[in-house]
């Protein structure tokens, strides 16, 4: 049995006589030493035994050794529950600070270069998705894919694979070529959550077309605030209250029709504005997702928007800096996996970033 001596202060086990076992530890300035999570599990193992100081005839319990790590470090506990649970599925993993690279099975480091990374949470934190894109940023950028890894009250685990996206749609038609009508600008009536188009030729063209709102009867198109908005600033549509007056498209998006019930109560009808524009924009429809509890559902090649079955993607919009709780994130992600779509957050700022989000199975 190899034999290890805790170093406090670097938080590591150097190992005394012995070689590094394969698929544990690396060598720090020639010498071979191991995490506080593999010793840990090695430990566990019967494989190594641990002293507190050189020449220490009393070698810690796991116990002892697990109630210590777990003094030293906040993370050690959600990290050995994943750490032992990937090598459980016949992962070779290596704890590096906070995070565990992960390699192909059958791999392991100094092998060969690692595939993933994997974040480590627990349950009853509140993530910041602008601290996920980074992560998943950097991640990318050394060629590996980025698992969260969560685990819950009950020790159990759930992974979630991130990427950073681009989303696109097959929708480049400019709406004054789905209008197909000369003279002057549409009028739409706004009334409550959203307004009437008048006209009975172009409450088709924005149907059938570009997808906009909802056919009312045979002749009358109704369209939510945020496709009033859109189409207002494209110029396609005066939209008018009911006294007859001009209605600016700040007015439209107003904090007094913001009351809505949202997936992300603080974010505003005019933050969900700009995502909606962006999207059309990359020739996709948004369409509500307030059936699906989210923002958005979105269809990337729409044939039918009609039904919520066809669309690509759900999507939440979120404030760059605004914490999630996890079972937020839990919930909207396994329903997607359920319904066979893809989840989306679009993190507002001064840009308009989109980040993926699945269930995965390791």
């Amino acid at each position: 049995m190899m034999l290890g001596l805790l170093d406090i202060k670097k938080h590591e086990v150097r190992l005394i006589g012995a070689e590094l076992p394969v698929g544990y530890g690396r060598l720090r300035k020639g010498e071979p030493v191991l995490s506080l999570v593999e010793a840990a599990y090695l430990n566990y193992r019967t494989r190594l035994e641990v002293l507190m100081r050189d020449n220490d005839e009393k070698k810690l319990s796991f116990e002892e050794v697990f109630k210590l790590f777990a003094t030293l470090s906040e993370s050690f506990t959600r990290n050995y529950v994943v750490y032992s649970d990937l090598r459980k599925r016949g992962y070779s993993p290596s704890a590096h600070r906070n995070v565990l690279h992960l390699y192909k099975r059958g791999s392991h480091a100094g092998n060969e270069e690692s595939n993933a990374i994997v974040y480590v949470v627990e349950e009853r934190e509140h993530i910041v998705l602008e601290e996920l894109f980074r992560y998943t940023q950097q991640a990318s950028g050394v060629r590996r894919r980025l698992i969260l890894a969560v685990v819950d009250g009950e020790s159990d685990i759930t992974y979630y694979e991130l990427s950073i996206t681009s989303p696109k749609g097959s929708l480049k038609m400019p709406i004054s070529d789905m209008l197909e009508v000369e003279g002057s600008l549409a009028t739409a009536t706004l009334l409550g959550e959203g307004g009437i188009v008048w006209d009975e030729q172009i409450s088709h063209n924005l149907h059938s077309r570009g997808f906009f709102g909802t056919m009312l009867d045979e002749r009358h198109l109704f369209l939510s605030r945020i496709e009033l908005a859109y189409l207002k600033e494209k110029d396609v549509l005066e939209v008018r209250g009911l006294d007859g007056e001009m209605v600016s498209v700040d007015n439209i998006l107003s904090s007094e029709a913001d009351g809505e019930i949202s997936p992300s109560p603080k974010v505003s009808l005019f933050e969900r504005f700009r995502v909606y524009s962006d999207l059309r924009e990359k020739g996709l429809v948004p369409k509500t997702g307030y059936k699906f509890g989210s923002h958005f559902r979105v269809y990337s090649d729409p044939q039918d928007v009609t039904s919520p079955i066809h669309s690509d993607y759900l999507l939440n919009v979120c404030g760059s800096t605004e914490r999630i709780p996890l079972p937020e994130l839990a919930r909207a992600v396994r329903l997607c996996h359920s319904v066979r779509k893809r989840m989306l957050f679009a993190l507002h700022g001064a840009d308009i970033k989109y980040l993926n989000v699945e269930w995965v199975r390791l």
